[in-house]
């Protein structure tokens, strides 16, 4: 039906061309493209739509066999070599060196010893397996020979002496459970009274404690009454030093009115200055010379008192305080003395009267009995401020009787304490001692278990030697000498990790290992041989691999120059400081052969396939056969009746792995078929084209040729 629409609809596509080209003489160029676009189009989806293409699958079933074969895993790096002319050595193994044969520039020969480290510990090993060894075959040989009389009677012996040692054992036990009932009382009624004691002195701390908060609160009412005393005599004592101080500079302002020592009453004296003090100059002089004294005392006290805060009055300011104006009016003493006599001195005239001489000379009379007197009060008030107590000394008394109180009180504490860890101390004594007997007795329940334990064996022992061996005891006897063996060997192969020996002839060029060194991981100490044939290669591996690989681990070599040639060395170092490039980490391996014969040369490049791991003779199979979904492993495993064609998918445990071939660890065995099914897809096309059959991809140019053709292309 489709096919028939479609043809239909290209009868007409036709039709609708030829009435186009018709018309086309009359119309413009574009026209004729928009038509041709058109009808590609129709036919460009009508055939999709009339004869899509056709997928045609089929599966091809491949089958491996499981069989014992060899296998490696090994990290694969391709690198460049480079001519060197030493190599270094190093230990695999961490310990302790314990003896080093050669020195620099000895000669020294292929599989020399150079160096060891202590094998006391490897042959021990070695020891204890040769002794195993040694056992397991005497076994045997008492389990293929009849008993002996004496061994019969020994072993009856082991069971009578057995018995009696678990009586006694029995014995044992139960004195010690009535020994630990009576220790477990004794030490509970030494905690019940501890219990007592520290229940009194915590009522003795109570009553501590309550004449403590008693005299803190009487303590605080008398430094509160003491500062209040004392805040009342320092105002007192601040309030005078200003009135002394404004006494002061009146007394020191009516000498200058008097005589003109300083500019400031200079016209007051002009008209008598001369008749001043006239009969002795020097009176005069030591007036000035007093007045400026003065000034500068009064100064430097009216400093100190601006620099008092009125809120911060205490013993040492005000002290300090007043003492410089005591000394200011000690010098306003001497200057009332000096001017006064300086008043007399002087000389009546017109311009001088007696009567202003007398009220002068009474005027610094006054100064000087006034001063006097205020020298009088300021030493009362500064005795009196002396007999106060300082506040902190106050404040020490008070805190030094509650600190007696309080001591008393931490001594109270301290009992308590004591008392404290006297009852943690019997509780833990209890607790151990509980502890203590659990486990003796513990001990001699297994004790008793084990001397009924050897009762058995000593007993199965007896009817053992009264009986011959089975054929399967002998075979296990034999496997377990076998085991032995293999454990020897596998002692003995350690031991090659704890020896150096040379790889090949020449000279010990340096050596870094002393004796008694201890040798660690990624520690620079090498023994270094001089060949002018050694080839070095420095491969770079990435942090997913270089953890897989070890010092000394076989590597083959294959030089690219030598195809055929396969050289077998082993990993010298591996760098653990890291390189990055482009967000790519990478570690740097070194491997030094012995290039014999061969022309290497440096920037030779070579394919190094590095051993992680090895086994010989193990169940094997070619890794493509293997389907891993998550952390599982799986094979398709074909019916071995092969009655019908059936298959099982089983789970596997795979250890070793590399691109090739997997180790099968368990759930299939040796000859089992294992399947693999492969899809292959192939595409038909419809049975007509609308492309030319002489058009291929490519500029083939050969024509048209046909224009509509049943069976595709031609």
């Amino acid at each position: 039906m489709k096919y028939t629409l479609y043809k239909s609809g290209v009868i007409f596509t036709i039709k609708m061309f030829i009435i186009q080209i018709s018309d086309m003489k009359k119309k413009f160029p574009l026209k004729k493209i928009i038509i041709l676009t058109i009808i590609a189009i129709v036919w460009y989806y009508g055939y999709s739509y009339f004869f899509p293409k056709s997928v045609k699958q089929e599966f091809v079933t491949l089958k491996a066999k499981v069989r014992k074969w060899d296998i490696e895993d090994s990290v694969q790096v391709i690198w460049t070599s480079q001519v060197v002319n030493q190599q270094k050595l190093v230990f695999s193994q961490n310990w302790s060196v314990a003896n080093v044969y050669v020195e620099e520039w000895d000669p020294i020969k292929k599989w020399q010893l150079l160096a060891e480290l202590d094998k006391t510990d490897v042959q021990n090993n070695i020891r204890q397996a040769e002794v195993s060894l040694s056992n397991a075959k005497i076994k045997l040989d008492q389990l293929v020979k009849p008993p002996e009389q004496k061994d019969v009677i020994k072993a009856q012996s082991d069971i009578d002496s057995t018995k009696f040692s678990l009586s006694s054992s029995n014995d044992s036990l139960q004195s010690l459970i009535t020994d630990k009932e009576n220790k477990l009382s004794n030490l509970q009624n030494q905690l019940d009274a501890k219990k007592t004691d520290l229940t009194n002195k915590r009522s003795d701390l109570a009553v501590a404690q309550n004449d403590l908060d008693t005299l803190i609160k009487q303590e605080s009412l008398n430094v509160s009454n003491f500062w209040i005393n004392s805040s009342n005599t320092f105002e007192s004592a601040y309030t005078d030093a200003k009135q002394y101080i404004i006494d002061a500079q009146t007394m020191l302002t009516s000498a200058d009115k008097i005589f003109w020592i300083s500019w400031t009453y200079r016209n007051n004296i002009i008209d008598y200055d001369i008749y001043l003090s006239a009969k002795n100059s020097m009176h005069r002089w030591l007036t000035t010379k007093d007045w400026n004294d003065s000034t500068n005392l009064l100064a430097a006290s009216t400093q100190k008192f601006n620099s008092i805060d009125p809120k911060n009055l205490t013993k040492v300011n005000l002290s300090d305080l007043l003492n410089s104006i005591l000394k200011t009016f000690e010098s306003l003493q001497t200057l009332g003395k000096d001017a006064s006599n300086a008043a007399q001195a002087s000389i009546s005239s017109a311009s001088l009267s007696q009567s202003q001489i007398d009220s002068f000379y009474n005027s610094m009379l006054q100064v000087w009995s006034q001063s006097k007197s205020n020298m009088d009060k300021i030493q009362s008030t500064l005795l009196e401020i002396s007999t106060i107590t300082p506040e902190d000394i106050k404040n020490s008394q008070s805190q030094s009787n509650v600190a007696q109180k309080r001591s008393s009180v931490n001594n109270q504490l301290l009992a308590i304490t004591s008392a404290q860890n006297d009852l943690d101390s019997a509780t833990k004594n209890l607790i151990f001692t509980r502890n203590d007997y659990d486990n003796k007795i513990k001990q001699q329940q297994d004790s008793i278990k084990n001397l009924e334990n050897s009762l058995a064996l000593s007993k199965a022992n007896y009817e053992f030697l009264l009986r011959w061996p089975t054929k399967e005891e002998i075979a296990l006897q034999k496997n377990s000498i076998a085991s032995q063996e293999l454990a020897l060997m596998n002692s003995k192969s350690n031991l090659s990790k704890y020896e150096l020996r040379a790889p090949f002839d020449w000279v010990v060029n340096q050596n870094d290992i002393k004796a008694w060194d201890n040798i660690i991981s990624n520690q620079q100490q090498y023994i270094y041989i001089e060949n002018p044939n050694l080839v070095q290669l420095n491969a770079t591996i990435d942090q997913l691999d270089v953890v897989k690989v070890k010092i000394w681990e076989t590597a083959r070599i294959v030089f690219d120059s030598f195809p055929t040639k396969t050289l077998e060395w082993r990993v010298e170092e591996v760098n653990t400081s890291p390189t990055q490039t482009s967000w790519v980490t990478t570690y740097n391996v070194k491997i030094t052969l012995d290039k014999w014969d061969l022309q290497i040369f440096s920037w030779m490049s070579a394919t190094i396939n590095i051993m992680v791991q090895s086994k010989k003779w193990v169940l094997t199979l070619p890794s493509s056969f293997i389907q891993k979904r998550r952390d599982k492993a799986f094979v398709i495993v074909e019916d071995s009746e092969k009655k019908t064609w059936t298959w099982t998918r089983t789970e596997v445990v795979i250890w070793i792995s590399n691109l090739l071939n997997s180790e099968i660890v368990s759930w299939v065995n040796e000859g089992d078929t294992v399947l693999r099914f492969v899809t292959t897809s192939t595409w038909s096309s419809a049975p007509w084209t609308i492309i030319p059959v002489g058009w291929r991809w490519g500029g083939n140019t050969g024509g048209w040729g046909s224009w509509f053709r049943p069976g595709g292309w031609g």
